[in-house]
Protein backbone atom coordinates (compact mmCIF):
# COMPACT_ATOMS: atom_id res chain seq x y z
CA UNK A 1 0.00 0.00 0.00
CA UNK A 2 3.10 2.53 0.87
CA UNK A 3 5.46 1.28 -1.52
CA UNK A 4 5.03 3.45 -4.36
CA UNK A 5 5.18 6.60 -2.73
CA UNK A 6 7.86 5.00 -0.16
CA UNK A 7 10.38 4.41 -3.09
CA UNK A 8 9.38 7.48 -5.06
CA UNK A 9 10.78 9.42 -1.38
CA UNK A 10 14.26 7.35 -2.02
CA UNK A 11 14.38 7.77 -5.50
CA UNK A 12 14.74 11.33 -5.06
CA UNK A 13 16.64 11.67 -1.72
CA UNK A 14 18.69 8.60 -1.17
CA UNK A 15 19.20 6.92 -4.86
CA UNK A 16 21.99 4.69 -4.24
CA UNK A 17 19.72 3.08 -1.42
CA UNK A 18 16.51 3.46 -3.85
CA UNK A 19 19.14 1.62 -6.53
CA UNK A 20 19.88 -1.29 -4.15
CA UNK A 21 16.69 -1.64 -3.29
CA UNK A 22 15.00 -2.23 -6.62
CA UNK A 23 17.15 -4.74 -7.36
CA UNK A 24 17.09 -6.91 -3.63
CA UNK A 25 15.24 -9.95 -4.27
CA UNK A 26 14.96 -11.82 -1.18
CA UNK A 27 16.98 -14.86 -0.72
CA UNK A 28 15.25 -18.45 -1.57
CA UNK A 29 16.61 -19.76 1.37
CA UNK A 30 17.60 -17.97 4.32
CA UNK A 31 18.10 -19.01 8.29
CA UNK A 32 15.99 -15.98 8.99
CA UNK A 33 11.94 -16.20 8.19
CA UNK A 34 10.84 -12.36 8.43
CA UNK A 35 6.90 -11.52 8.55
CA UNK A 36 4.59 -9.30 8.93
CA UNK A 37 1.48 -9.42 11.33
CA UNK A 38 -1.08 -7.73 13.19
CA UNK A 39 -0.54 -6.93 16.91
CA UNK A 40 -3.28 -7.03 19.01
CA UNK A 41 -4.50 -3.32 18.15
CA UNK A 42 -4.76 -3.75 14.60
CA UNK A 43 -1.45 -2.36 13.68
CA UNK A 44 1.59 -4.23 11.95
CA UNK A 45 4.08 -5.61 13.78
CA UNK A 46 7.56 -7.22 12.99
CA UNK A 47 8.26 -10.99 13.28
CA UNK A 48 11.74 -13.08 12.70
CA UNK A 49 11.89 -17.28 12.89
CA UNK A 50 15.34 -18.32 13.79
CA UNK A 51 15.61 -21.93 14.85
CA UNK A 52 12.50 -22.57 16.09
CA UNK A 53 12.52 -19.50 17.90
CA UNK A 54 10.02 -16.07 17.42
CA UNK A 55 11.26 -12.76 17.62
CA UNK A 56 8.75 -10.15 18.18
CA UNK A 57 10.46 -6.56 16.94
CA UNK A 58 7.99 -4.58 17.98
CA UNK A 59 5.03 -5.04 20.91
CA UNK A 60 2.38 -7.74 20.27
CA UNK A 61 -0.37 -5.36 21.79
CA UNK A 62 0.46 -1.83 20.03
CA UNK A 63 3.56 -1.04 18.57
CA UNK A 64 2.48 2.35 18.27
CA UNK A 65 2.06 3.00 21.70
CA UNK A 66 5.25 1.54 22.29
CA UNK A 67 6.74 3.85 20.12
CA UNK A 68 5.42 6.18 21.70
CA UNK A 69 6.27 5.23 25.80
CA UNK A 70 9.99 5.23 24.59
CA UNK A 71 10.10 8.35 22.58
CA UNK A 72 8.61 10.43 25.32
CA UNK A 73 10.93 8.90 27.74
CA UNK A 74 13.91 10.50 25.89
CA UNK A 75 12.92 14.19 27.25
CA UNK A 76 14.95 17.22 25.36
CA UNK A 77 16.87 15.83 22.94
CA UNK A 78 17.84 19.54 21.24
CA UNK A 79 20.82 18.84 22.76
CA UNK A 80 22.53 16.22 20.58
CA UNK A 81 23.64 16.54 17.05
CA UNK A 82 23.63 13.01 16.14
CA UNK A 83 20.43 10.80 17.27
CA UNK A 84 21.79 7.13 15.83
CA UNK A 85 19.16 4.27 15.39
CA UNK A 86 20.71 0.45 15.57
CA UNK A 87 17.97 -1.45 14.08
CA UNK A 88 14.94 -0.46 12.54
CA UNK A 89 12.60 -3.17 12.10
CA UNK A 90 9.25 -1.27 10.77
CA UNK A 91 10.60 1.90 11.53
CA UNK A 92 8.10 2.62 14.45
CA UNK A 93 10.52 4.56 16.97
CA UNK A 94 12.23 6.43 13.92
CA UNK A 95 9.49 7.87 12.74
CA UNK A 96 8.02 8.33 16.17
CA UNK A 97 11.31 10.30 17.08
CA UNK A 98 10.90 13.16 14.50
CA UNK A 99 8.85 15.34 15.98
CA UNK A 100 11.31 15.71 18.71
CA UNK A 101 14.16 16.72 16.69
CA UNK A 102 15.02 19.96 14.82
CA UNK A 103 16.42 19.22 10.67
CA UNK A 104 20.11 20.63 12.02
CA UNK A 105 20.23 17.41 13.88
CA UNK A 106 21.63 14.27 11.87
CA UNK A 107 19.75 10.86 11.97
CA UNK A 108 21.43 7.76 10.95
CA UNK A 109 19.30 4.63 10.34
CA UNK A 110 21.55 0.96 10.57
CA UNK A 111 19.30 -1.58 9.62
CA UNK A 112 21.58 -4.71 8.67
CA UNK A 113 19.09 -6.92 6.81
CA UNK A 114 17.43 -5.36 3.02
CA UNK A 115 14.87 -7.51 3.41
CA UNK A 116 13.53 -5.76 6.87
CA UNK A 117 13.92 -2.41 5.35
CA UNK A 118 11.68 -3.94 2.27
CA UNK A 119 9.19 -5.50 4.17
CA UNK A 120 9.16 -1.53 5.85
CA UNK A 121 8.57 0.26 3.26
CA UNK A 122 6.00 -2.06 1.70
CA UNK A 123 4.20 -1.73 4.93
CA UNK A 124 5.04 1.23 6.31
CA UNK A 125 4.35 5.43 5.40
CA UNK A 126 7.63 5.88 5.57
CA UNK A 127 7.82 9.31 3.75
CA UNK A 128 8.30 11.43 6.54
CA UNK A 129 11.54 9.71 7.46
CA UNK A 130 12.98 9.66 3.46
CA UNK A 131 12.51 12.72 2.80
CA UNK A 132 13.98 14.47 6.19
CA UNK A 133 17.10 16.69 5.16
CA UNK A 134 20.42 15.50 7.04
CA UNK A 135 19.31 11.99 7.13
CA UNK A 136 21.46 8.57 6.18
CA UNK A 137 19.55 5.27 5.95
CA UNK A 138 22.27 2.08 5.99
CA UNK A 139 21.42 -1.47 5.53
CA UNK A 140 23.60 -4.41 3.22
CA UNK A 141 26.28 -6.39 3.80
CA UNK A 142 29.07 -3.22 4.43
CA UNK A 143 26.63 -1.31 7.27
CA UNK A 144 29.62 -1.98 9.68
CA UNK A 145 32.25 -0.22 7.84
CA UNK A 146 30.08 2.40 6.44
CA UNK A 147 28.57 3.23 9.73
CA UNK A 148 32.10 3.46 11.10
CA UNK A 149 32.91 6.71 9.07
CA UNK A 150 29.33 8.18 10.23
CA UNK A 151 30.39 7.90 13.79
CA UNK A 152 33.93 8.65 14.12
CA UNK A 153 34.95 11.48 15.79
CA UNK A 154 31.13 12.32 16.70
CA UNK A 155 29.94 10.63 20.02
CA UNK A 156 30.32 13.40 21.97
CA UNK A 157 27.26 14.18 21.59
CA UNK A 158 25.35 11.51 20.09
CA UNK A 159 22.08 9.55 21.32
CA UNK A 160 21.81 5.81 20.67
CA UNK A 161 19.25 3.82 20.82
CA UNK A 162 19.14 0.49 19.87
CA UNK A 163 16.38 -1.89 18.94
CA UNK A 164 17.15 -5.40 21.10
CA UNK A 165 15.30 -7.62 18.78
CA UNK A 166 17.64 -6.19 16.49
CA UNK A 167 20.49 -6.70 17.98
CA UNK A 168 19.58 -10.60 19.18
CA UNK A 169 19.54 -11.52 15.53
CA UNK A 170 22.45 -9.41 14.88
CA UNK A 171 24.89 -8.36 17.96
CA UNK A 172 27.21 -6.56 15.42
CA UNK A 173 24.59 -3.94 16.34
CA UNK A 174 25.99 -3.32 19.85
CA UNK A 175 29.19 -2.51 18.96
CA UNK A 176 27.71 0.27 16.65
CA UNK A 177 25.41 1.58 19.88
CA UNK A 178 28.62 1.80 22.09
CA UNK A 179 30.44 3.42 19.42
CA UNK A 180 27.58 6.25 19.59
CA UNK A 181 26.91 5.97 23.45
CA UNK A 182 29.91 4.93 25.68
CA UNK A 183 31.52 8.71 26.13
CA UNK A 184 27.54 9.01 27.65
CA UNK A 185 26.20 5.93 29.27
CA UNK A 186 27.50 6.39 32.86
CA UNK A 187 26.10 10.13 32.68
CA UNK A 188 23.07 8.79 31.34
CA UNK A 189 22.58 6.18 33.49
CA UNK A 190 22.65 8.25 36.17
CA UNK A 191 19.40 9.97 36.54
CA UNK A 192 17.44 10.78 38.91
CA UNK A 193 14.64 8.15 39.93
CA UNK A 194 11.04 8.66 41.44
CA UNK A 195 10.78 12.42 40.87
CA UNK A 196 7.81 12.16 38.72
CA UNK A 197 4.46 11.18 39.95
CA UNK A 198 4.07 8.72 37.37
CA UNK A 199 6.75 5.90 37.96
CA UNK A 200 7.95 4.13 34.66
CA UNK A 201 8.94 0.26 35.16
CA UNK A 202 11.21 -1.84 32.96
CA UNK A 203 9.39 -5.32 33.13
CA UNK A 204 12.17 -8.26 32.20
CA UNK A 205 9.63 -10.37 30.02
CA UNK A 206 9.93 -14.31 30.08
CA UNK A 207 6.10 -15.37 29.49
CA UNK A 208 6.09 -16.40 33.14
CA UNK A 209 2.70 -15.60 34.83
CA UNK A 210 2.15 -12.44 36.33
CA UNK A 211 3.83 -10.39 33.43
CA UNK A 212 0.29 -9.97 31.48
CA UNK A 213 -1.16 -8.82 34.83
CA UNK A 214 1.23 -6.16 35.56
CA UNK A 215 1.15 -4.53 31.89
CA UNK A 216 -2.44 -5.37 31.54
CA UNK A 217 -2.59 -3.06 34.67
CA UNK A 218 0.02 -0.08 33.60
CA UNK A 219 -2.20 0.11 30.26
CA UNK A 220 -5.19 0.54 32.38
CA UNK A 221 -3.63 3.17 34.67
CA UNK A 222 -1.53 4.45 32.01
CA UNK A 223 1.34 4.52 33.26
CA UNK A 224 4.63 4.54 31.00
CA UNK A 225 6.75 0.71 31.04
CA UNK A 226 8.62 -1.08 28.49
CA UNK A 227 9.35 -4.54 28.36
CA UNK A 228 12.99 -6.05 27.50
CA UNK A 229 13.09 -9.64 26.53
CA UNK A 230 14.97 -12.53 28.56
CA UNK A 231 16.97 -14.91 26.94
CA UNK A 232 15.69 -18.37 27.35
CA UNK A 233 18.58 -19.60 28.65
CA UNK A 234 22.53 -17.89 29.57
CA UNK A 235 20.98 -15.10 32.35
CA UNK A 236 23.16 -12.72 32.69
CA UNK A 237 25.25 -13.11 29.41
CA UNK A 238 26.81 -10.24 27.79
CA UNK A 239 24.34 -9.30 24.88
CA UNK A 240 21.51 -9.27 27.23
CA UNK A 241 23.40 -7.05 29.92
CA UNK A 242 24.51 -4.46 26.82
CA UNK A 243 20.96 -4.73 26.05
CA UNK A 244 19.40 -3.55 29.04
CA UNK A 245 22.02 -0.95 29.50
CA UNK A 246 20.90 0.73 26.40
CA UNK A 247 17.16 0.23 27.33
CA UNK A 248 17.99 1.60 30.63
CA UNK A 249 19.69 5.02 29.14
CA UNK A 250 16.96 5.78 26.31
CA UNK A 251 13.79 4.05 28.45
CA UNK A 252 15.30 5.88 32.12
CA UNK A 253 12.82 3.98 34.05
CA UNK A 254 12.42 4.22 37.86
CA UNK A 255 13.12 0.49 38.27
CA UNK A 256 13.29 -2.77 36.89
CA UNK A 257 10.86 -5.46 37.68
CA UNK A 258 10.91 -9.35 37.30
CA UNK A 259 9.03 -12.88 38.20
CA UNK A 260 10.77 -14.95 40.37
CA UNK A 261 14.25 -13.41 39.46
CA UNK A 262 14.03 -14.84 35.79
CA UNK A 263 16.40 -13.28 34.07
CA UNK A 264 19.46 -12.78 36.95
CA UNK A 265 22.34 -14.78 36.57
CA UNK A 266 23.81 -16.64 39.69
CA UNK A 267 26.43 -14.81 40.07
CA UNK A 268 25.27 -11.95 40.37
CA UNK A 269 26.76 -10.39 38.02
CA UNK A 270 23.83 -8.43 36.85
CA UNK A 271 22.63 -7.89 40.04
CA UNK A 272 25.93 -5.86 40.90
CA UNK A 273 25.91 -4.32 37.45
CA UNK A 274 22.53 -2.34 38.60
CA UNK A 275 23.81 -1.54 41.93
CA UNK A 276 26.67 0.55 40.95
CA UNK A 277 24.42 2.27 37.95
CA UNK A 278 22.12 2.89 41.37
CA UNK A 279 18.87 1.44 39.34
CA UNK A 280 16.64 -0.20 41.97
CA UNK A 281 15.05 -3.69 41.02
CA UNK A 282 12.01 -5.68 42.42
CA UNK A 283 11.97 -9.29 42.30
CA UNK A 284 8.41 -10.60 42.94
CA UNK A 285 8.32 -14.02 43.83
CA UNK A 286 5.23 -16.07 43.15
CA UNK A 287 6.75 -19.22 44.03
CA UNK A 288 8.96 -20.57 46.82
CA UNK A 289 11.65 -17.67 47.09
CA UNK A 290 14.61 -20.14 48.88
CA UNK A 291 14.33 -22.53 46.28
CA UNK A 292 15.33 -19.56 43.77
CA UNK A 293 18.00 -17.59 45.95
CA UNK A 294 19.54 -20.56 47.67
CA UNK A 295 20.79 -21.83 43.93
CA UNK A 296 22.40 -18.44 43.78
CA UNK A 297 22.14 -14.97 43.98
CA UNK A 298 23.30 -11.60 45.22
CA UNK A 299 21.24 -9.34 47.38
CA UNK A 300 21.93 -5.65 47.30
CA UNK A 301 20.85 -1.98 48.55
CA UNK A 302 18.93 -1.51 45.54
CA UNK A 303 17.25 -5.50 45.91
CA UNK A 304 13.83 -5.35 46.85
CA UNK A 305 12.23 -8.74 47.04
CA UNK A 306 8.25 -9.29 46.96
CA UNK A 307 7.02 -12.41 48.82
CA UNK A 308 3.48 -13.90 48.21
CA UNK A 309 3.69 -15.79 51.36
CA UNK A 310 4.78 -13.57 54.42
CA UNK A 311 6.52 -16.94 55.95
CA UNK A 312 9.40 -15.99 53.60
CA UNK A 313 10.48 -12.40 54.95
CA UNK A 314 12.02 -13.65 57.87
CA UNK A 315 14.22 -16.92 56.09
CA UNK A 316 14.92 -13.95 53.13
CA UNK A 317 16.48 -11.46 55.41
CA UNK A 318 18.65 -14.59 57.24
CA UNK A 319 19.98 -15.03 53.78
CA UNK A 320 21.34 -11.38 53.51
CA UNK A 321 18.22 -10.08 51.45
CA UNK A 322 17.40 -6.74 53.70
CA UNK A 323 14.81 -5.41 51.58
CA UNK A 324 11.95 -8.07 51.76
CA UNK A 325 8.02 -7.70 51.78
CA UNK A 326 4.97 -9.16 51.38
CA UNK A 327 2.79 -8.57 48.49
CA UNK A 328 0.09 -11.07 47.96
CA UNK A 329 -1.53 -12.61 45.08
CA UNK A 330 -4.22 -10.37 43.50
CA UNK A 331 -7.29 -10.63 40.87
CA UNK A 332 -6.78 -8.95 37.37
CA UNK A 333 -10.22 -7.43 37.05
CA UNK A 334 -9.39 -6.90 33.04
CA UNK A 335 -10.18 -10.35 32.33
CA UNK A 336 -11.61 -11.53 35.96
CA UNK A 337 -14.90 -9.65 36.85
CA UNK A 338 -18.61 -10.50 37.14
CA UNK A 339 -20.62 -11.41 34.11
CA UNK A 340 -22.73 -9.07 32.46
CA UNK A 341 -25.53 -11.57 32.31
CA UNK A 342 -26.52 -14.39 34.31
CA UNK A 343 -24.74 -17.32 33.38
CA UNK A 344 -25.74 -21.36 33.13
CA UNK A 345 -23.70 -23.43 35.23
CA UNK A 346 -22.43 -26.23 33.56
CA UNK A 347 -19.97 -28.04 35.98
CA UNK A 348 -21.35 -28.56 39.83
CA UNK A 349 -17.79 -28.91 41.52
CA UNK A 350 -14.56 -28.12 38.84
CA UNK A 351 -10.98 -28.04 40.07
CA UNK A 352 -8.38 -26.36 37.40
CA UNK A 353 -4.73 -27.48 38.98
CA UNK A 354 -1.13 -28.94 38.21
CA UNK A 355 -1.04 -32.68 38.87
CA UNK A 356 2.45 -31.72 40.03
CA UNK A 357 3.85 -34.79 37.34
CA UNK A 358 6.12 -33.06 35.98
CA UNK A 359 7.74 -30.07 38.09
CA UNK A 360 8.37 -33.67 40.48
CA UNK A 361 9.80 -34.91 37.70
CA UNK A 362 12.11 -32.34 37.01
CA UNK A 363 13.21 -32.02 40.63
CA UNK A 364 14.09 -35.43 41.18
CA UNK A 365 16.25 -35.67 37.99
CA UNK A 366 18.67 -33.10 39.78
CA UNK A 367 18.89 -35.45 42.97
CA UNK A 368 18.45 -38.47 41.04
CA UNK A 369 22.17 -39.26 41.33
CA UNK A 370 22.26 -38.67 45.22
CA UNK A 371 21.11 -42.36 46.63
CA UNK A 372 21.09 -40.65 50.36
CA UNK A 373 18.69 -37.79 48.86
CA UNK A 374 16.42 -40.13 47.49
CA UNK A 375 16.23 -41.72 50.73
CA UNK A 376 15.04 -39.22 52.35
CA UNK A 377 12.84 -38.26 49.58
CA UNK A 378 11.21 -41.37 50.17
CA UNK A 379 11.02 -41.25 53.58
CA UNK A 380 9.30 -37.62 53.70
CA UNK A 381 6.31 -38.39 51.24
CA UNK A 382 5.93 -41.97 52.37
CA UNK A 383 4.94 -41.10 55.95
CA UNK A 384 1.48 -40.35 56.88
CA UNK A 385 1.07 -36.36 56.41
CA UNK A 386 -1.30 -33.94 58.22
CA UNK A 387 -4.07 -32.31 56.22
CA UNK A 388 -3.42 -28.66 57.11
CA UNK A 389 -0.01 -26.81 57.34
CA UNK A 390 3.02 -29.01 56.52
CA UNK A 391 6.24 -27.52 57.24
CA UNK A 392 7.94 -28.66 54.14
CA UNK A 393 11.21 -26.19 54.41
CA UNK A 394 11.71 -27.52 58.00
CA UNK A 395 10.82 -31.37 57.55
CA UNK A 396 13.69 -31.20 54.76
CA UNK A 397 16.50 -29.30 57.08
CA UNK A 398 16.11 -31.00 60.01
CA UNK A 399 16.35 -34.82 57.48
CA UNK A 400 19.53 -33.28 55.74
CA UNK A 401 21.01 -32.42 59.42
CA UNK A 402 24.38 -33.76 59.15
CA UNK A 403 24.55 -33.90 55.44
CA UNK A 404 26.72 -32.61 52.61
CA UNK A 405 24.69 -31.03 50.32
CA UNK A 406 24.73 -28.06 47.77
CA UNK A 407 22.02 -25.03 48.05
CA UNK A 408 20.54 -26.26 44.89
CA UNK A 409 20.12 -29.74 45.71
CA UNK A 410 18.62 -29.18 48.94
CA UNK A 411 16.21 -26.63 46.95
CA UNK A 412 15.43 -29.13 44.35
CA UNK A 413 14.83 -31.90 47.56
CA UNK A 414 12.31 -29.53 49.18
CA UNK A 415 10.73 -28.44 46.13
CA UNK A 416 10.09 -32.44 45.10
CA UNK A 417 9.11 -33.20 48.70
CA UNK A 418 6.60 -30.65 48.89
CA UNK A 419 5.18 -30.98 45.15
CA UNK A 420 4.85 -35.22 45.75
CA UNK A 421 2.52 -34.41 49.11
CA UNK A 422 0.75 -31.62 47.60
CA UNK A 423 0.03 -34.28 44.99
CA UNK A 424 -1.09 -36.86 47.48
CA UNK A 425 -3.58 -34.05 49.63
CA UNK A 426 -5.06 -33.73 46.15
CA UNK A 427 -5.82 -37.16 45.01
CA UNK A 428 -7.38 -37.81 48.77
CA UNK A 429 -9.79 -34.65 48.43
CA UNK A 430 -10.81 -35.74 45.02
CA UNK A 431 -11.80 -39.03 45.95
CA UNK A 432 -13.45 -37.92 48.87
CA UNK A 433 -16.13 -36.15 46.78
CA UNK A 434 -15.63 -38.43 43.49
CA UNK A 435 -19.13 -39.46 43.64
CA UNK A 436 -20.23 -35.64 43.08
CA UNK A 437 -18.81 -36.21 39.74
CA UNK A 438 -15.93 -33.43 39.96
CA UNK A 439 -14.48 -31.88 36.98
CA UNK A 440 -11.02 -31.75 36.41
CA UNK A 441 -8.84 -29.17 34.63
CA UNK A 442 -5.36 -29.92 34.14
CA UNK A 443 -2.25 -31.71 32.56
CA UNK A 444 -2.06 -35.84 31.76
CA UNK A 445 -0.95 -36.37 34.89
CA UNK A 446 -4.35 -36.90 36.41
CA UNK A 447 -4.95 -40.09 34.52
CA UNK A 448 -2.31 -41.49 35.53
CA UNK A 449 -2.89 -40.49 39.42
CA UNK A 450 -7.06 -40.82 39.33
CA UNK A 451 -9.38 -43.28 38.68
CA UNK A 452 -10.82 -43.71 35.25
CA UNK A 453 -14.23 -42.14 35.97
CA UNK A 454 -12.94 -39.15 36.65
CA UNK A 455 -14.18 -36.64 34.19
CA UNK A 456 -10.79 -35.02 33.12
CA UNK A 457 -10.44 -32.08 31.02
CA UNK A 458 -7.10 -30.46 28.87
CA UNK A 459 -5.06 -27.78 30.80
CA UNK A 460 -7.16 -24.52 30.66
CA UNK A 461 -5.87 -21.50 29.17
CA UNK A 462 -5.19 -19.52 32.18
CA UNK A 463 -6.49 -15.69 30.55
CA UNK A 464 -9.07 -17.68 27.92
CA UNK A 465 -10.34 -20.03 29.61
CA UNK A 466 -10.46 -19.46 33.41
CA UNK A 467 -12.64 -16.62 33.55
CA UNK A 468 -15.56 -18.85 31.65
CA UNK A 469 -15.46 -21.61 33.67
CA UNK A 470 -15.25 -20.19 36.93
CA UNK A 471 -18.51 -18.40 36.72
CA UNK A 472 -20.12 -21.58 35.11
CA UNK A 473 -19.28 -23.55 37.79
CA UNK A 474 -21.48 -24.03 40.55
CA UNK A 475 -18.53 -25.16 43.69
CA UNK A 476 -15.10 -23.73 42.60
CA UNK A 477 -12.88 -25.84 44.65
CA UNK A 478 -9.20 -24.95 45.44
CA UNK A 479 -6.60 -27.29 47.72
CA UNK A 480 -3.37 -25.81 48.01
CA UNK A 481 -0.16 -26.07 47.55
CA UNK A 482 1.75 -26.70 50.59
CA UNK A 483 4.86 -24.26 49.56
CA UNK A 484 1.67 -21.89 50.37
CA UNK A 485 1.98 -21.45 54.16
CA UNK A 486 0.74 -18.06 55.51
CA UNK A 487 -1.48 -16.78 52.55
CA UNK A 488 -3.67 -17.72 49.78
CA UNK A 489 -3.10 -18.91 46.31
CA UNK A 490 -4.37 -16.80 43.09
CA UNK A 491 -7.74 -18.95 42.75
CA UNK A 492 -8.91 -16.87 45.75
CA UNK A 493 -8.53 -13.86 43.99
CA UNK A 494 -9.84 -14.60 40.44
CA UNK A 495 -12.86 -16.58 41.73
CA UNK A 496 -13.76 -13.76 43.67
CA UNK A 497 -13.32 -11.22 41.47
CA UNK A 498 -15.37 -13.46 39.06
CA UNK A 499 -18.37 -13.52 41.34
CA UNK A 500 -18.08 -16.88 41.48
CA UNK A 501 -18.28 -19.12 44.92
CA UNK A 502 -14.97 -20.77 45.92
CA UNK A 503 -14.44 -23.64 48.61
CA UNK A 504 -11.20 -23.61 49.88
CA UNK A 505 -8.55 -25.46 52.27
CA UNK A 506 -6.49 -23.23 54.69
CA UNK A 507 -9.51 -21.64 56.25
CA UNK A 508 -6.96 -19.21 57.86
CA UNK A 509 -4.92 -18.02 54.91
CA UNK A 510 -8.51 -17.26 53.13
CA UNK A 511 -9.14 -15.40 56.45
CA UNK A 512 -6.91 -13.03 55.80
CA UNK A 513 -8.96 -11.23 52.64
CA UNK A 514 -12.50 -12.98 53.11
CA UNK A 515 -14.71 -13.73 56.16
CA UNK A 516 -15.02 -18.22 56.35
CA UNK A 517 -18.67 -19.51 55.99
CA UNK A 518 -20.00 -15.96 55.05
CA UNK A 519 -17.93 -14.82 52.01
CA UNK A 520 -16.31 -17.92 51.73
CA UNK A 521 -16.42 -21.82 52.22
CA UNK A 522 -13.83 -23.51 53.89
CA UNK A 523 -12.76 -27.10 54.98
CA UNK A 524 -10.01 -28.81 57.00
CA UNK A 525 -9.89 -32.47 55.75
CA UNK A 526 -11.24 -34.42 53.05
CA UNK A 527 -14.20 -35.50 55.02
CA UNK A 528 -15.02 -31.76 55.62
CA UNK A 529 -14.67 -31.12 52.25
CA UNK A 530 -17.22 -34.03 51.31
CA UNK A 531 -19.49 -32.47 53.75
CA UNK A 532 -19.33 -28.49 52.84
CA UNK A 533 -19.29 -29.30 49.10
CA UNK A 534 -22.75 -31.11 49.38
CA UNK A 535 -24.47 -28.62 51.36
CA UNK A 536 -22.92 -25.61 49.27
CA UNK A 537 -23.77 -27.60 46.10
CA UNK A 538 -28.28 -27.43 47.41
CA UNK A 539 -27.39 -23.71 48.56
CA UNK A 540 -27.53 -21.92 45.37
CA UNK A 541 -28.93 -18.66 46.71
CA UNK A 542 -26.71 -18.72 50.07
CA UNK A 543 -23.44 -19.87 46.78
CA UNK A 544 -24.14 -16.38 45.02
CA UNK A 545 -24.39 -14.13 48.49
CA UNK A 546 -21.50 -15.32 49.51
CA UNK A 547 -19.66 -14.62 45.71
CA UNK A 548 -21.27 -11.34 45.34
CA UNK A 549 -19.36 -10.36 48.62
CA UNK A 550 -16.16 -11.82 47.53
CA UNK A 551 -16.28 -10.04 44.41
CA UNK A 552 -16.85 -6.64 46.40
CA UNK A 553 -14.24 -7.29 48.92
CA UNK A 554 -11.37 -8.27 46.61
CA UNK A 555 -12.13 -5.56 43.56
CA UNK A 556 -12.23 -2.95 46.24
CA UNK A 557 -8.70 -3.46 47.53
CA UNK A 558 -7.02 -6.44 46.29
CA UNK A 559 -6.51 -5.75 42.42
CA UNK A 560 -3.28 -5.86 40.39
CA UNK A 561 -3.66 -1.93 40.10
CA UNK A 562 -4.06 -2.13 44.04
CA UNK A 563 -0.27 -3.73 44.47
CA UNK A 564 1.24 -1.53 41.76
CA UNK A 565 0.15 1.44 43.41
CA UNK A 566 1.54 -0.06 46.50
CA UNK A 567 4.46 -1.21 45.14
CA UNK A 568 5.90 2.31 43.75
CA UNK A 569 4.42 4.07 47.01
CA UNK A 570 7.29 1.11 48.46
CA UNK A 571 9.77 2.10 45.98
CA UNK A 572 9.79 6.07 46.45
CA UNK A 573 9.66 5.73 49.94
CA UNK A 574 12.92 3.89 49.82
CA UNK A 575 14.72 5.74 47.02
CA UNK A 576 13.68 9.25 46.34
Amino acid sequence: MFEKANLAALKKNHPALHSTLENFITPPETSIGYAVIASKSGALTLTAETDGFTTLFHSGYDPVKEADRIVSSWGDMSGYRTVLFSGFGLGYVPLRALSSLNTTQRVIVVEPEMEVLSLAIKNIDLTPLFTRANTHIITGPEFMERSDDLIEGNTDKTFSFLLPPACKLDPRLISITEKGSAPLLKKRLSYPKFGSPRCKALLFESGFFLEQELMATWESRNSPFTTIEVPVSGAGETGFIKDLLSRLADFRPDYIITINRIGFDLDGKLARLLTSYKTPFVSWFVDNPLSIVERGGVASDYDISLVWDEFYVAPMKRLGFTNVHYFPYAADTTIFHASESPIKKKYPISFVASSMEKILADRLAEIRNRTGLMKIFRKLTTKPYEWGRVDIPGMVKAELSGHVVSPSESASLETATGSAITQRKRVDALLAIKDMQPHIFGDSGWAKLLPKDFTIHPPADYRRDLPAIYRATSVNLNISNLQLLNSPNQRLFDVSASSSFLLTDNPDNAAKFLAPDTQVGVFNNPRELAEKACYYLEKGNEREEMAVKACNTICSGHTYRHRTEELETLLGSIFR
